[in-house]
């Protein structure tokens, strides 16, 4: 089988990230952790595969999750989207609606072909998430892409918290409005991405782009027609979206960086930065998991729970002096 141009594509390089975090008051303070920059500038891990007629004009979401997870860094997203997509095709985004209040933004986000969308499509009483699909569904049709944010919200946590259902739900009433008019537009394929900073909280950090395999509706219109006798279409179509954001969480989760807790986050940046202080972004979001599941609830009196703790107050003592372990 030929693969399309989304599969197996990941970017690595060195971008020019927005100043500052984030606060929360259950957030410890950042530091530095001698994360690869300068030098990586030049540096570009890319690996794209033969494109097919087909997939030049295929219908595409895609889902991103950021580590950025912040209102400042949030344009650094888009933006990175925007350059990185494959074939450097146009890309519309879902944009708070709120956004269109404002005559010069509203001029802007239409003319970008952004998609509002009234509050949080995930949560409300049907009407916002009625209009977000059907507006959606048209410009699928048209063969456009659309990118998503995967969890609704800017916050900082140390992992995924919820990846919501509105892709899925987006893809499902896309490829059922295509039914509806007899097979409009062509099929959709849903593709997670992964930003993975290497400092959100430094102006200059490295930043790895990863695009997942991509998921094909069409793997589920078998499913999602087979209403049994009596049975009501929109439990089969939950199901199926239940299905299909499993399968975009697992993604986004093996692609990005994720720890249980703050403190294993930050004693697994420490090790990492004294362990592999040259270490590349390309092996960046692998060795950073393998500290982090290394370090995940090791019991307080082993060796590696008292280098846990170690590593714990090493990070404290650099962020407190303002040092970094290379200093």
């Amino acid at each position: 089988m030929r693969r399309s141009e989304y599969e197996e594509h990941t970017e690595t390089y060195h971008t020019k990230n927005a100043p500052g975090d984030a606060k929360r008051e259950d957030a410890p303070p950042r530091m530095s952790t001698d994360a690869p920059s300068g030098h990586h500038h030049q540096h570009r891990g890319y690996t794209p595969t033969t494109p097919t007629a087909e997939t030049r004009t295929q219908p595409v979401l895609h889902i991103a999750r950021s580590s950025s997870s912040n209102h400042a860094n949030e344009i650094i997203d888009v933006a990175t989207l925007a350059v990185t997509i494959p074939q450097r095709r146009h890309v519309s985004f879902w944009a708070k609606s709120t956004l269109f209040t404002n005559p010069l933004f509203r001029s802007i986000l239409s003319s970008s072909g952004a998609i509002p969308v009234q509050r949080n499509p995930n949560r409300d009483d049907g009407s916002s998430k009625a209009a977000l699909f059907k507006s959606s569904s048209i410009a699928l049709a048209s063969g456009k892409v659309i990118a998503v944010f995967s969890e609704g919200a800017s916050y900082t946590e140390p992992t995924i918290v919820q990846v919501f259902s509105g892709t899925a739900w987006a893809a499902v009433e896309y490829t059922r409005w295509r039914r509806k008019e007899q097979d409009a537009g062509k099929d959709v394929v849903i593709v997670p991405v992964g930003l993975v900073y290497t400092d959100k909280a430094t102006f200059d950090s490295g930043l790895r782009v990863q695009y997942g395999t991509p998921i094909r509706m069409s793997d589920y219109v078998e499913e999602l027609f087979d209403v049994p006798p009596g049975g009501n279409p929109d439990d089969v179509a939950y199901r199926v979206v239940q299905k299909v954001t499993q399968r975009i969480e697992q993604q986004l989760f093996a692609m990005t960086i994720n720890a249980s807790d703050w403190e294993t986050l930050y004693a697994a940046e420490t090790l990492r930065a004294i362990v592999a202080p040259q270490l590349v972004l390309k092996d960046w979001v692998s060795v950073s998991q393998q500290l982090i599941d290394l370090l995940s609830d090791p019991a307080p009196s082993s060796p590696l729970g008292r280098a846990k703790e170690s590593l714990i107050k090493y990070y404290s003592l650099l962020h407190y002096t303002s040092l970094s372990h290379s200093d």
